[in-house]
């Protein structure tokens, strides 16, 4: 008795001096705080989350609640997507102190669910019934390569790969793009297939949660896949979903962690623009879903760092197009990376073909000869030391939208 009490005291002693070293480690890649991009860029770059739950669905937040997290996070926008609500509370839509804030909604359709964006465009969803019939709709229609999406819905297929929701079948003509991040769905993969490393992040999540979700982050190989594979017709927007609730189910008992603040810093999507966002609601809501809906944006795991600086577009005859961007192939077309100068850690730079890397950089600025037509992104690896006994390891830090060359 008292060599098991001794032993299992030991180890927990020895668990509270582990705990306390790594809640000393701090995640950074950049020397300090990088700010929005200086004007002399000509490009501004604002950031926000998808695939947000409150506690109208399966969230444990009220929406003020997530308001103020976003605020105190420092996003610039935020879509609030609770699960089969009806009706949305649209009047909530707006200007949340400085967080430009989207009123939208999650739908099950068929075995999978769907992210639906902007639809206040057209008549507001009621029941179930109604959104299967929207989104059958939505989906089978067929779409121009340069059809212009700012100004209608949006259907966004959720964590494609997550056990229960895979897609069955060839993928919908008029798919607009994809979660190829979902953080619910990266912890429950780990839960399935490396528990181990579950566990393991699951009791270093007090002392360090950024440290604990770092170790289960993945490459995003399957859903970049698929993404690729999408791209071969037409171009689809690939995003990061926060899919945030603030709840952990512990042996059928929700828990309110991680918290919203934690989920809000992990994975954000940047969007680039060439004007500022002012505080006129209509005006700055016409400029992110315009952006998002072209796809002119990165995603970056945030919780490394800031990547405000980086950016990647094509340049022809000194013209910049950017990201989302399909054109015809011309001679001297060249494609350009910027990597914010404040990184202090080796970084890599990987030019992706039609889901093949053809070119790998480790220069703050790089440029790419495109000689064949395809659809080109950039993948921006970053070599972090981690704490005691995990060492350097390689891990993705941004990951872009794609250009197409026909």
């Amino acid at each position: 008795m008292n060599k098991t009490f001794y032993t299992a005291l030991y180890l927990f002693i020895s668990y509270l001096l582990y705990g306390l070293f790594i809640s000393q480690y701090q995640i950074s890649i950049v020397d300090e705080q990088i700010g929005h991009s200086p004007e002399s860029q000509k490009i501004y770059d604002y950031r926000g989350v998808l695939n947000v739950h409150s506690n109208l669905s399966s969230g444990t937040g009220s929406l003020k609640k997530v308001f103020d997290a976003a605020e105190n996070t420092g996003l610039d926008f935020l879509f609030m997507t609770d699960l089969n609500t009806f009706p949305i509370p649209i009047e909530q839509q707006g200007y949340h102190n400085k967080v430009l804030t989207f009123i939208d909604g999650e739908y099950s359709f068929l075995d999978s669910r769907f992210l639906y964006l902007n639809q206040n465009a057209r008549t507001p969803i009621t029941n179930l019934g109604q959104a299967g019939a929207v989104l059958s709709e939505h989906l089978s229609r067929k779409v121009l390569v340069q059809e212009k999406t700012s100004e209608r819905p949006m259907a966004i297929l959720a964590h494609p790969t997550k056990k229960g929701f895979q897609w069955s079948g060839d993928y919908p003509q008029g798919l607009d793009g994809l979660e190829i991040i979902n953080l619910k769905a990266l912890w429950q993969n780990s839960w399935l297939h490396k528990k181990i490393t579950f566990v393991w992040s699951f009791l270093i999540y007090p002392f360090n949660p950024e440290l604990a979700f770092l170790r289960l982050f993945q490459r995003a190989e399957p859903e970049s896949k698929i993404w690729d594979q999408l791209n071969q017709s037409r171009l689809r927007v690939a995003f990061a979903g926060s899919d945030a609730e603030s709840k952990f189910n512990f042996f059928q008992t929700p828990l309110k962690f991680p918290s919203y603040e934690v989920l809000f810093n992990i994975v954000n999507n940047h969007i680039l623009i060439p004007s500022e966002l002012t505080g006129n609601y209509l005006k700055d809501k016409k400029k992110v879903f315009s952006a998002l809906s072209k796809g002119q944006f990165y995603m970056s795991l945030e919780m490394i760092g800031s990547p405000v600086g980086f950016n990647f577009y094509a340049e022809k005859q000194r013209k910049k197009i950017y990201m989302g961007s399909t054109l015809a192939l011309q001679k001297n077309t060249y494609l350009k990376i910027s990597v914010p100068e404040k990184v202090n850690v080796p970084f890599k730079v990987q030019i992706v073909k039609d889901g093949e890397v053809v070119e790998t950089f480790r220069n703050f600025e790089s440029k790419y000869l495109v000689k064949e037509a395809g659809t080109y992104r950039a993948l921006i690896y970053t070599k972090i030391s981690l704490p005691f006994p995990e060492g350097r390891k390689w891990f993705p830090w941004i990951f872009t939208n794609g250009i197409k060359f026909l």
